[in-house]
């Protein structure tokens, strides 16, 4: 079953299995907007700071980000910005196309659920596969439940006992990749990376 983990669980209906259920069931999505577009106001106003995906805050619990597909899909970067927004606060001037989506929502009942995964795989001779099988889930095994703020717990993050700023990052055996955000300049006392 090649479908997001609750879809497959209503396609199983009653027929699913007290482990399928609650296996399938730790996945959670979040669902988006999502809008492909050339409309430069969804971007940050300096264009130096423009990266590949770009964090435009938060509105209704849903986070909007803006990702620069001239970049993503190494694009003519001169020509127009084509640009794919999740949740905007209003549709884009120059809207190409409109979507709507879900994705995993990443947690530590995802992450212990994947380890599960074979406990269902081939069972009943039904396969499963989403991208709630993706890397994402094994690195949060050490963040809470609730997507705490303590940052200074994070796998990867150091921080200084007294002020609790981050001094130091280690993500490199993470299997992380992208550029890093221009908010990086924000970590002031950030001594080794």
């Amino acid at each position: 079953m090649a479908t997001h983990a609750p879809d497959a669980l209503k396609i199983l209906g009653k027929q699913a299995t007290y482990d399928e259920m609650r296996i399938l069931g730790a996945f959670q999505y979040v669902y988006s907007d999502v809008f492909l577009h050339c409309d430069k106001n969804l971007m940050p106003k300096n264009p130096a700071a423009w990266t590949a995906w770009n964090f435009l805050g938060a509105m209704d619990n849903k986070v909007c980000v803006t990702y620069w597909l001239n970049v993503l899909q190494n694009l003519c970067e001169t020509g127009l910005p084509y640009l794919v927004t999740l949740n905007p606060s209003h549709t884009p001037e120059h809207t190409l196309l409109k979507w709507s989506t879900g994705h995993p929502f990443p947690s530590v009942a995802a992450s212990k659920a994947s380890f599960e995964l074979d406990h269902i795989q081939g069972k009943r001779g039904i396969w499963f596969c989403g991208a709630y099988q993706g890397e994402f889930v094994s690195l949060l095994l050490d963040w809470d439940d609730v997507h705490s703020v303590d940052f200074c717990l994070w796998r990867g993050v150091f921080c200084d006992n007294v002020t609790l700023s981050v001094v130091s990052l280690n993500l490199s055996n993470l299997n992380l990749g992208r550029e890093l955000s221009p908010a990086i300049r924000d970590l002031k006392n950030i001594r080794f990376m």
